[in-house]
């Protein structure tokens, strides 16, 4: 095939996996705004926020995809904006993951939920680094948000060590973080928690909360991996169809398999089930 043509599957497989993250992304978000049971524990707000993080990188990537399936080129205005958001979004989406990451380690180990001025004070510190990388190519330092041969609008390929730290890098030393967060946790409460918790189907609150402590971080790692591979293959000088595929199938879905980790790791069906049929269903179900 053509490179035309692999650059026009590439963007249909990117329109797919967009598209289920989006719809992941509104199912999830209205789950977590309906169930009012959830809204005494602080984690719902945390993940509603990261949810909506990934919902709305996936609606850049969307958009940008669509731009190049049509032939449309980008004014330079908006192809700096599309470049901001999609470096913004990718470093938030990361930095909430691990604040997921210590918010559950700090339940786990303390058995407290933040304060509400910490978890205030969480989200600024959260805000402020993706911002300043994302302002970083804003600033005519040698670094720019270019579209290269008609993809969409990033961290321009040249110099090649530039997309690596204001994105790969910057994950990589986060999802480091986050395993060694994981670790501590699995380590300290190594006789309580067993694999029965992360695989039964307990509803009990630490089962449900190990259940997606395990699920989250794991899937997240898995994603990264084609993406990371496909980079550092194309620093080489080197293109492969097949890394490409990868990672236009598997980037954009994080929204998505957020819904599904919380759906199937929470029992959160039975609750909306009885939210909306009451002591009914749930007498003769259980």
């Amino acid at each position: 095939m053509s490179s035309n043509i692999h650059n026009r599957v590439l963007m249909i497989i990117t329109v797919c996996s967009s598209t289920l993250a989006i719809i992941g992304t509104i199912a999830l978000m209205s789950c977590l705004l309906y169930l009012k049971k959830v809204h005494r524990f602080q984690f719902w707000r945390i993940l509603f926020i990261t949810t909506l993080v990934d919902g709305l990188g996936a609606c850049v990537l969307l958009y940008g995809a669509i731009c190049v399936l049509q032939n449309r080129t980008l004014g330079h205005t908006e192809c700096q904006f599309q470049g901001f958001g999609i470096e913004l979004l990718l470093q938030l989406s990361t930095t909430y993951m691990l604040v997921m990451s210590l918010f559950l380690n700090h339940v786990t180990v303390h058995n407290q939920e933040w304060t509400r001025i910490t978890e205030l004070f969480v989200h600024f510190l959260t805000w402020c680094l993706p911002t300043l990388l994302a302002i970083v190519p804003l600033l005519n330092v040698g670094i720019s948000y270019r579209a290269p041969d008609g993809e969409w609008c990033w961290v321009d390929t040249h110099p090649i060590w530039a997309r690596f730290l204001l994105a790969y890098g910057y994950n990589w030393f986060f999802i480091i973080i986050i395993i060694i967060i994981r670790f501590k946790v699995w380590y300290s409460h190594s006789q309580s928690i067993t694999l029965t918790d992360f695989f039964s189907d307990n509803d009990n609150s630490n089962s449900i909360l190990w259940r997606q402590l395990f699920w989250y971080p794991i899937i997240w790692i898995l994603l990264w991996i084609p993406s990371t591979i496909n980079r550092i293959v194309e620093a080489t000088g080197n293109t492969v169809f097949v890394l490409q595929l990868s990672q236009t199938a598997f980037f954009p879905l994080q929204g998505a398999v957020n819904a599904v980790i919380f759906f199937f790791s929470s029992r959160v069906l039975d609750e909306i089930k009885d939210e909306r049929y009451g002591a009914t269903y749930h007498t003769l179900n259980h």
